[in-house]
C-alpha cells in the first residue's frame, strides 16, 4: 500500500500576503480582509501589512479604518515611507470631509517628498486654498473633538431607517474619539440593516483588533453571522456573551437579542430579568 501523500496548506507571510492582494485586486474585500488579519495575527504587523489593511479598508469606504492602520504604520515609519503615509492619511481624512487635517498631512507630505512635481504640490495648495474660510488651520487630536452631535444625528437617522445617513454621520467620528467604539458599532448595525453584511463584518472585526472583549461589537457581528448563514459562528458568540457578566442595560439588551436569536431563550430571559430593578 503506497503512503498517501497529504498537501500541506502554505500559510507563510508570502503566501498570505499574496492571497490578500489577490483578492483586494479581484475587488473582493472581504476575503481580502481575512488574509490580511490572518498576517497579522500569526507574524505581526509590519509597514507592508497595516498599508495592506488601510487600502483594504479605504476600498470599502471604511475611512476611519483607514486611518487607523495608516497611523499605526506612521508610529514605526521609516523616512523612506513616509510619502506613502502622509498620502494615505491625507486621502482618508479628505474622504471623511475633515479638510483641515487633511490639508495639514497634505503639507507634510510636500515637505518630506523631494519627488513630488512642482506642479501637483500647486495643485494640492490651490485645492486647500480655494476652500479656506481664515488664515487659520487647527488640527486637534480626536480625544479632545467632540462628536456628539455626530452620533445623535447618525442614531437618529438609523432609528429613521435611513441607514445611508447614519453610516455617513458615524463615519465622520474619528479613531481615539470617546465615542469611536459606541459609534463604529452603530455604523456596524446600519451596514448590516442596509444589507452589506461583509462590510458589517468587517467593521465588528476592527473593533475587535483593537478590544477583543468588546461586548456590543461581539453582539452585532453574532447578529451580523446570523444574517450571513454562519449559524456556528453566530451561536458561539451568543454562548460566550450568555455566558458572561454585564452590567450596563443597553449590553444587557444586546446580548439578550442575539441569544434568542439564537435560540438561546433561558440565557435570554435571564439577561431581560437583569434589566429589571429589583422592588
Amino acid at each position: 500500500m503506497k503512503d498517501e501523500k497529504i498537501k500541506q496548506i502554505d500559510f507563510g507571510r508570502k503566501r498570505l500576503a499574496l492571497m490578500a492582494d489577490k483578492y483586494y485586486n479581484a475587488g473582493n474585500y472581504l476575503s481580502a480582509l481575512r488574509f490580511a488579519y490572518k498576517e497579522l495575527d500569526t507574524y505581526g504587523g509590519d509597514g507592508d501589512t497595516y498599508a495592506r489593511l488601510s487600502d483594504i479598508y479605504e476600498a470599502m469606504d471604511l475611512h476611519g479604518s483607514a486611518l487607523n492602520w495608516w497611523f499605526r504604520f506612521l508610529d514605526i515609519a521609516d523616512e523612506e515611507d513616509l510619502p506613502d503615509v502622509y498620502e494615505g492619511i491625507a486621502v482618508n481624512f479628505l474622504n471623511i470631509g475633515n479638510d483641515s487635517a487633511s490639508a495639514y498631512y497634505y503639507n507634510r507630505l510636500i515637505d518630506v517628498d523631494d519627488t513630488l512635481p512642482e506642479e501637483t504640490k500647486m495643485d494640492i495648495i490651490d485645492a486647500f486654498a480655494s476652500k479656506k474660510k481664515s488664515p487659520f488651520q487647527f488640527v486637534y487630536p480626536p480625544r479632545l473633538v467632540d462628536y456628539s452631535k455626530e452620533v445623535q444625528a447618525g442614531s437618529y437617522a438609523l432609528k429613521e431607517g435611513n441607514c445611508k445617513r447614519a453610516i455617513q454621520e458615524f463615519s465622520k467620528v474619528e479613531k481615539g474619539a470617546k465615542e469611536y467604539a459606541s459609534a463604529k458599532e452603530m455604523q456596524a448595525v446600519a451596514h448590516l440593516l442596509a444589507g452589506e453584511t461583509d462590510v458589517a463584518e468587517a467593521v465588528c472585526l476592527d473593533l475587535l483588533q483593537d478590544n477583543p472583549t468588546d461586548i456590543r461589537a461581539r453582539a452585532t457581528l453574532s447578529a451580523v453571522y446570523l444574517e450571513q448563514g454562519k449559524t456556528e459562528e453566530s451561536l458561539a458568540l451568543a454562548k460566550e456573551l450568555a455566558q458572561e457578566s454585564q452590567t450596563e442595560t443597553d449590553d444587557l439588551y444586546k446580548v439578550a437579542t442575539v441569544c434568542c436569536e439564537n435560540g438561546l431563550h433561558d440565557e435570554a430571559y435571564k439577561k431581560f430579568a437583569s434589566t429589571i430593578p429589583s422592588a
